[in-house]
Protein backbone atom coordinates (compact mmCIF):
# COMPACT_ATOMS: atom_id res chain seq x y z
CA UNK A 1 0.00 0.00 0.00
CA UNK A 2 1.82 2.76 -1.09
CA UNK A 3 -0.54 5.46 0.82
CA UNK A 4 0.64 3.82 3.85
CA UNK A 5 4.42 3.94 2.69
CA UNK A 6 3.90 7.59 1.74
CA UNK A 7 2.53 7.79 5.41
CA UNK A 8 5.18 6.74 7.38
CA UNK A 9 7.73 8.50 5.04
CA UNK A 10 6.50 11.75 5.78
CA UNK A 11 5.84 10.97 9.48
CA UNK A 12 9.29 9.39 10.05
CA UNK A 13 11.19 12.27 7.98
CA UNK A 14 14.65 12.34 7.26
CA UNK A 15 14.48 8.16 7.30
CA UNK A 16 16.79 6.40 4.98
CA UNK A 17 15.37 3.30 3.16
CA UNK A 18 17.75 0.03 3.13
CA UNK A 19 16.17 -2.29 1.30
CA UNK A 20 16.93 -5.88 2.79
CA UNK A 21 14.54 -7.90 0.54
CA UNK A 22 15.89 -11.09 -1.24
CA UNK A 23 15.14 -8.36 -4.26
CA UNK A 24 18.26 -6.80 -3.35
CA UNK A 25 20.49 -9.54 -5.06
CA UNK A 26 20.07 -8.34 -8.98
CA UNK A 27 20.17 -4.60 -9.54
CA UNK A 28 17.29 -5.53 -12.37
CA UNK A 29 15.40 -6.09 -9.62
CA UNK A 30 16.07 -3.68 -7.06
CA UNK A 31 15.75 -1.29 -10.40
CA UNK A 32 12.10 -2.66 -10.87
CA UNK A 33 11.34 -1.85 -7.28
CA UNK A 34 12.20 1.95 -7.61
CA UNK A 35 10.73 2.16 -10.84
CA UNK A 36 7.22 0.65 -9.29
CA UNK A 37 7.63 3.29 -6.36
CA UNK A 38 8.24 6.11 -9.21
CA UNK A 39 5.00 4.70 -10.72
CA UNK A 40 3.40 5.95 -7.27
CA UNK A 41 4.66 9.08 -7.00
CA UNK A 42 7.59 8.02 -4.74
CA UNK A 43 10.63 10.16 -5.97
CA UNK A 44 13.08 8.18 -5.34
CA UNK A 45 16.41 7.97 -6.94
CA UNK A 46 17.63 5.05 -4.93
CA UNK A 47 17.57 3.26 -1.85
CA UNK A 48 19.87 4.38 0.67
CA UNK A 49 21.90 1.12 0.93
CA UNK A 50 21.11 -3.07 0.32
CA UNK A 51 21.99 -5.32 3.27
CA UNK A 52 24.90 -7.30 1.73
CA UNK A 53 23.34 -9.15 -1.24
CA UNK A 54 26.67 -12.27 -0.70
CA UNK A 55 25.57 -12.81 2.86
CA UNK A 56 22.43 -14.62 2.49
CA UNK A 57 21.30 -16.28 6.36
CA UNK A 58 18.12 -15.19 8.40
CA UNK A 59 16.76 -11.98 7.53
CA UNK A 60 17.28 -10.79 11.25
CA UNK A 61 21.17 -11.69 10.87
CA UNK A 62 21.31 -9.76 7.49
CA UNK A 63 20.06 -6.41 9.29
CA UNK A 64 21.81 -7.03 12.13
CA UNK A 65 24.98 -7.11 10.14
CA UNK A 66 23.98 -4.44 8.11
CA UNK A 67 23.43 -2.04 11.52
CA UNK A 68 26.49 -3.69 13.57
CA UNK A 69 28.59 -1.95 9.93
CA UNK A 70 27.02 1.02 9.99
CA UNK A 71 26.23 2.82 13.41
CA UNK A 72 29.43 3.91 14.09
CA UNK A 73 29.27 3.91 17.92
CA UNK A 74 26.11 6.22 17.71
CA UNK A 75 23.10 5.87 18.35
CA UNK A 76 20.74 4.62 15.27
CA UNK A 77 16.95 4.89 14.88
CA UNK A 78 15.82 1.91 12.58
CA UNK A 79 12.66 -0.02 11.68
CA UNK A 80 12.52 -3.13 10.20
CA UNK A 81 9.15 -3.77 8.26
CA UNK A 82 9.17 -7.52 6.89
CA UNK A 83 7.10 -9.91 6.17
CA UNK A 84 9.52 -12.28 7.92
CA UNK A 85 9.09 -13.02 10.97
CA UNK A 86 12.19 -11.50 12.87
CA UNK A 87 11.45 -11.63 16.20
CA UNK A 88 10.00 -15.45 16.91
CA UNK A 89 11.71 -19.10 16.47
CA UNK A 90 15.16 -20.43 17.36
CA UNK A 91 16.94 -19.20 14.73
CA UNK A 92 15.99 -15.14 15.61
CA UNK A 93 17.15 -15.53 19.20
CA UNK A 94 20.67 -14.44 18.68
CA UNK A 95 19.31 -10.99 17.96
CA UNK A 96 15.84 -11.02 19.59
CA UNK A 97 16.72 -8.24 22.10
CA UNK A 98 18.08 -5.78 19.57
CA UNK A 99 15.25 -6.28 17.21
CA UNK A 100 12.24 -5.74 20.17
CA UNK A 101 10.59 -2.76 19.59
CA UNK A 102 12.15 -2.22 15.94
CA UNK A 103 9.96 -4.97 13.91
CA UNK A 104 6.55 -4.60 12.35
CA UNK A 105 5.85 -7.62 10.37
CA UNK A 106 3.69 -7.26 7.94
CA UNK A 107 1.43 -9.87 5.86
CA UNK A 108 3.06 -11.14 2.85
CA UNK A 109 -0.35 -11.29 0.47
CA UNK A 110 -1.17 -8.08 1.90
CA UNK A 111 1.90 -6.07 2.18
CA UNK A 112 2.17 -2.58 4.52
CA UNK A 113 -0.98 -1.26 5.86
CA UNK A 114 -2.26 1.70 7.34
CA UNK A 115 -1.87 0.26 10.76
CA UNK A 116 1.70 -1.19 10.36
CA UNK A 117 2.72 2.37 8.92
CA UNK A 118 1.23 3.65 12.40
CA UNK A 119 2.28 1.04 14.58
CA UNK A 120 5.91 1.87 12.86
CA UNK A 121 5.63 5.24 13.63
CA UNK A 122 5.26 5.09 16.99
CA UNK A 123 8.36 2.46 17.60
CA UNK A 124 10.28 5.34 15.86
CA UNK A 125 9.00 8.16 17.45
CA UNK A 126 10.25 5.85 20.69
CA UNK A 127 13.22 5.64 19.76
CA UNK A 128 13.62 9.59 19.44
Amino acid sequence: NVEALLFLLKKTEGAKLVLSSTWRVKDEFVKDILNCLRSFGLSMERFYDITDPQYHSERQWEIAKWLSEHQDGRKVVWLALDDENLLDGAANEKFREQFQEHVVQTESHVGLTMKDAKKAVELWKAQL
